[in-house]
């Protein structure tokens, strides 16, 4: 089941069918909610401060009373206690290969804790047994599966039956100076004009580019660095040089650049 398809969410409110879609640019934010059975659509503007989602939700539970039903409440598993090995041997960093993304779970007061990219505090895990676990607030379930040779993946279920996210844990990259100082250099894509470079700011890979101050990058696993904006892998020509990198954010997948005077072997 795909809950996102050609730019429209669906699902199910209340009991109804419905398809959505939220926008967000600049300082606003818009929500288009529509049940197609009812015929019925609910368009929310608002300034960035303010959820249009949850509005449109609560103008359809005046106009669709009759018809919507209320959600039952799923009774809600209690959590374990788990032995300090138990936690620990899920610490690390984690990788999926579609789009690059990267999370970390860490230990922080006896609980497991996820984390966006490779800083942060994260989102708290709650223990329903040695290998699932729920993200606090969240409606999806994390199941740890061990690997050979002391790996481990784990494997993130949503609850509304769209397809699992499989991460594996990688080995984190703790780079020198001298491995940084590889990446420094201008690049750019064919598919825009502006020039993005990378530089070394107090003993940190950073990303310069127009009308943006620079961004810091930590490093994640080899030849990738993260930050809350995006993930950036480098890529290396077949002498095993630093020939460009690829972009990859929520909304941009695969977005190349080519690092100035590399070669194209």
């Amino acid at each position: 089941f795909i809950d996102y398809a050609f730019g429209l969410s669906l699902g199910k409110y209340k009991g109804l069918p419905i398809v959505d879609h939220g926008g967000s640019d600049a300082g606003y934010r818009s929500d288009l909610l529509r049940f197609p059975d009812q015929h019925f659509s609910v368009a929310c503007l608002c300034n960035i401060s303010i959820n249009p989602s949850q509005l449109a939700r609560q103008v359809a539970d005046i106009y669709l009373a009759k018809e919507l039903k209320p959600e039952p409440a799923k009774p809600e598993e209690p959590a374990v206690k788990l032995t300090a090995a138990q936690l620990t041997d899920k610490m690390g960093i984690y990788y999926n290969p579609n789009g690059d993304v990267i999370r970390r779970i860490i230990l922080q007061n006896d609980s497991l804790r996820m984390v966006q990219g490779v800083a942060g505090t994260g989102i708290e895990l709650k223990p329903l047994s040695d290998t699932r676990f729920r993200p606090v607030g969240q409606a999806t379930e994390i199941r740890f599966e061990p690997m050979g040779a002391g790996g481990m993946r784990w494997i993130d279920i949503p609850d509304s039956g769209a397809n699992p996210v499989v991460y594996e844990r990688a080995e984190e990259f703790k780079p020198t100076l001298a491995q940084l100082a590889d990446y420094v250099g201008q690049y750019q894509s064919d598919e825009i004009e502006p020039i993005y470079r990378m530089t070394i700011r107090n003993g940190k890979l950073a990303l310069e580019r127009l009308k943006s101050s620079p961004a810091q990058l930590e490093p994640a696993i080899h030849d990738l660095f993260t930050n809350p904006q995006a993930n950036i892998r480098l890529v290396r020509d077949t002498q095993g040089k630093v020939s460009g990198f690829i972009l990859n954010r929520s909304r941009s997948l695969n977005f190349r650049f080519k690092k100035a005077g590399a070669s194209t072997r």
